[in-house]
């Protein structure tokens, strides 16, 4: 009888080291996934240096259709090309939270025309033909949203791109469609804290 109660406290123990160490091996492996999709961005965000200036993404945010290396512009500003047909930018949160994205940017496309959606929604429309498009991040678009819980998403869809309407630079095989000289994601600021 004594001998059966420590064989179910043994089972029991066993089983809880088990399923600690089942815990541990999923934490480890999910460490290892986001660390892999952050390694891009750490790296743009260690070339930036410690001030969180034109280009400012969460590390966690996960991307297609932009590049993650910055290059030097035609006038020796910092730029980040935006490939077509879109660049979509991906980024979780554990709740809703107030965000503030801010670009700037401008198209070597003729009469490129730009669209920008959060999570699908209020989408703003750039045409070069018309309004011209946000070039100077000095004085960039900046709006304002609440994250929902879990995957967000950001696209920048693109009239045209190199090779894809537009070959303004055939020996260049990249989709270039935009030079982004502004691209920031961060909370956005709290209206009653300036007081």
């Amino acid at each position: 009888m004594m001998g059966s109660h420590r064989d179910r406290q043994g089972t029991a123990r066993t089983g809880r080291w088990l399923l600690f160490g089942a815990m541990a091996l999923a934490a480890v492996v999910f460490l290892i996934v986001n660390e892999r999709m952050a390694a891009p961005w750490r790296e743009l965000a260690r070339e930036l240096g410690p001030v969180p200036p034109s280009f400012y993404l969460p590390l966690d945010t996960r991307s297609k259709g932009a590049q993650t290396a910055l290059e030097t512009g035609p006038h020796g500003e910092r730029i980040l090309w935006g490939y077509g047909p879109e660049t979509r930018l991906r980024f979780h949160t554990l709740a809703p939270m107030r965000l503030r994205l801010c670009y700037a940017f401008t198209s070597p496309v003729r009469e490129q025309v730009v669209t920008v959606t959060v999570n699908g929604h209020d989408p703003a429309t750039y045409d070069a033909r018309k309004d011209g498009l946000p070039d100077d991040a000095g004085h960039p678009v900046c709006r304002d949203f609440t994250s929902r819980a879990g995957d967000n998403r950001i696209t920048f869809a693109y009239r045209a791109w190199n090779h894809g309407g537009d070959d303004f630079a055939k020996d260049d095989s990249r989709r270039l469609a935009v030079t982004f000289t502004m691209l920031q994601l961060l909370p956005a600021p709290n209206p009653g804290a300036s007081r």
